[in-house]
């Protein structure tokens, strides 16, 4: 294969580059579609975020403390959770071209995914190629946790920057590592505090996949000096940066562990708090296809945990033309790409079983994991590792016969795309600012209304700069600045080495009308199934079409369950039963009910769950005769469940219609059958037949 140097032309002008952001606009869609914002997960708790940076600003204050800021979810954890950078962007995108709070987010997260494309573009291209790297750029940026789950449906603003800058991050240390260089070293340097800044959770678990990356490679070089001619002091530069980088950083995470205990806050390290049992994800749904959604549905928008059908396949026949082109001999000319691939495989592995419930004793038993508080945040890194690994594929399509390869090179290009059009379609949406007071986000939040924000209210600033945690945090700082200098004083003189594959596998003709020929099929898939009814369904007022079991109940003639859908008849002890409602108000009520599920023999149940708003949407708020509201629940088994023949029991319940003081178990409205037969106070929805372990 016609190998070029990196030099040249493409220093400046980069045609993989420039396909790949230009084939990841399809991302632009559902901004173009829709003004403001879906209403997702985060959306409220960072839309009052950027509020409250605004306001420090207005005050002269750079930014807040760090144990001054909003926290969300469980008062009774604190997350230690630094994001400054993002609200810093956005703060920009609104005083540099006058936008909005949700038109700067827009900007956010639109740059944010074109950055996801092109900075995994840059780090595989010299791995695999140019046609490699523009695969991993799609796989990456079309990853339905990222582009979809992160930037809508949870509305995760600075875990998607974070995940943006990752790539990029492992771009420049190949290049510290390849050249070592101070430019270099002050890249990693920057790029380390940005990925901290931008969120310190996600920050923590990628840089511990760089590190590892790191001695991995290293470690491997140490016994085949063949495997990528790298010099292993050039890794421990690159460990070393990066420890700078963190300590650099200090000021950001070291304040919110510190002050924690001060604030009355308990820590992440805390196991007992932590319950992981009821937030793992079963392989099958792992690997799913990108799902319909409803636009009928008045709560639409939910997280997909899922890898992508094109990621998850792009992945194994990477993995697998990896270790075939290894086995014939291939070793030497593309070193880093079967190393990066070794590596990122059996990661990918590591983190898919992780995330499924048959590694539940690891995450009680290692404690470390505790300060990832929900198993759903590995999917990012998991897009990540599959992206890596996919980009594989364009050492071996590069080599297929010519007859071939057109065609192979188009499928890889727009199988990506095609598989996640139903996903471009997002619903509930908002399309206006909020009051972002205090007062307002305690009440919006209460009532499960996820809005955004405007900048108003007041801000009083508080100096930690004299605080114990703002002493050591500048002490850290100042080590940090200390040994930036010392170590860009030591390699401004050093002799700058490049490795015998600086080079990059050129981009040919047939895999460039490849690559347009999959465009091309990409954008004629869209223009043809992107409408209602293939990409999307619309269930008319008091239908639910996605329910699996279409029966409908009315329970006090006011509200109904219109069906529902249950994972499985069959369980074993201490697994898990995922079960949807889909619930609908026949007229508007003032009247808040609360929900529940039950597993019962008879007498008292062996598992349940009570919700004090269905689907996360209070009933007084949300629920109208316009469309449906979608229920879910993971009911976890206990262990010691005995095996037999159980009913699964839903219904609801509210203190609201009985005496003061005396709720006891709360006024149930009567539920009828479709024939008008009163069923009592509760609906079976099935029986369970629990097996022995």
């Amino acid at each position: 294969m016609r190998m070029t140097s990196s030099g040249g032309l493409h220093k400046f002008f980069d045609p993989g580059l420039m396909l790949t952001l230009l084939l990841a606009c399809f991302n632009i869609v559902p901004l173009e579609s829709n003004p403001g914002l879906p209403n997702g997960a985060d959306t409220l708790y960072h839309s009052f975020r950027v509020a409250e940076m605004w306001r420090s600003w207005e005050h002269g204050v750079l930014a807040p403390s760090s144990a001054e800021v909003f926290y969300f979810g469980n008062d009774s954890l604190f997350f230690p959770v630094d994001v400054k950078l993002t609200y810093f962007l956005i703060g920009a995108i609104h005083l540099v071209l006058g936008l909005g709070a949700f038109d700067a987010i827009r900007w956010l997260l639109l740059l944010s995914l074109l950055t996801c494309s092109g900075g995994m573009y840059l780090f595989c291209k010299r791995r695999s190629g140019r046609l490699g790297a523009l695969m991993a750029g799609l796989l990456y940026v079309y990853s339905p946790h990222l582009m979809y789950t992160a930037a809508y449906a949870r509305g995760a603003y600075p875990e998607l920057l974070a995940f943006a800058l990752f790539p990029i991050f492992l771009w420049r240390i190949d290049a510290l590592r390849d050249r070592t260089s101070a430019a270099n070293f002050l890249w990693v340097f920057l790029l380390q505090l940005a990925l901290i800044h931008a969120h310190s959770p996600s920050a923590l678990t990628l840089t511990a996949i760089a590190v590892a990356w790191i001695v991995f490679e290293t470690a491997i070089q140490r016994f085949n000096r063949e495997a990528s001619q790298m010099k292993a002091r050039n890794g421990l530069l690159a460990l070393l940066v990066m420890l700078i980088g963190i300590l650099g950083a200090a000021g950001s995470w070291l304040p919110i562990q510190l002050e924690s205990e001060s604030l009355g806050f308990e820590t992440v390290s805390d196991a007992r708090l932590i319950d992981y049992s009821a937030a793992f994800v079963r392989l099958e749904t792992l690997l799913s296809p990108a799902p319909i959604n409803d636009a009928g549905a008045i709560n639409g928008l939910r997280e997909l945990p899922i890898l992508g059908a094109a990621q998850w396949i792009a992945a194994l026949t990477g993995a697998f033309g990896a270790a075939l082109l290894y086995i014939r001999g291939y070793r030497t000319r593309h070193p880093q790409a079967f190393l990066g691939a070794a590596y990122f495989s059996l990661l990918s592995l590591a983190l898919i079983f992780l995330s499924t419930p048959a590694s539940l004793g690891i995450w009680e038993s290692l404690h470390p994991l505790r300060f990832l508080p929900f198993t759903w945040r590995l999917l990012g890194p998991l897009a990540v590792c599959l992206a890596i690994v996919g980009s594989v594929n364009g050492i071996w399509l590069e080599r297929m016969a010519m007859r071939y390869r057109i065609g192979a090179a188009a499928l890889a290009v727009a199988l990506p795309i095609v598989t996640i059009v139903p996903l471009l379609f997002v619903p509930e949406w908002r399309h206006s600012d909020a009051d972002s007071s205090i007062d307002a986000y305690h009440e919006q939040a209460s009532l499960g209304r996820q809005i955004g924000a405007a900048f108003t209210d007041e801000f009083r600033p508080r100096d930690v700069s004299t605080t114990p945690a703002g002493n050591v945090s500048s002490v850290a700082s100042a080590v940090s600045v200390f040994g930036l200098v010392l170590a860009l004083w030591f390699l401004r003189k050093r002799e700058q080495t490049m490795r015998p594959y600086w080079t990059v596998p050129s981009l040919s003709r047939t895999s460039l009308i490849g690559i347009l020929l999959g465009g091309g099929i990409a954008l004629l898939t869209f223009a043809v199934t992107f409408r209602e009814g293939i990409a999307w369904l619309k269930s008319p007022p008091g239908e639910a079409l996605p329910a699996q079991i279409q029966r409908k109940y009315t329970l006090d003639d006011n509200l109904q369950l219109l069906g529902y859908d249950i994972s499985s008849e069959r369980a074993r002890p201490g697994e898990t039963l995922e079960v949807n409602l889909y619930w609908y108000a026949l007229a508007e009520t003032d009247i808040d009910f609360s929900s529940f599920l039950r597993l019962s023999s008879g007498g008292q149940p062996f598992a349940r769950i009570d919700k004090p708003h269905p689907g996360g949407r209070a009933i007084s708020d949300w629920w109208r005769p316009e469309g449906y509201i979608f229920d879910q629940y993971a009911l976890l088994l206990p262990r010691d469940i005995p095996p037999g023949d159980y009913e699964l029991i839903t219904g609801l319940y509210t203190c609201a219609l009985t005496p003061a003081g005396d709720c006891g178990e709360g006024y149930r409205p009567i539920a009828r059958d479709e024939d008008g037969n009163l069923i009592g106070d509760s609906i079976v929805l099935g029986a369970i037949r629990v097996d022995a372990p």
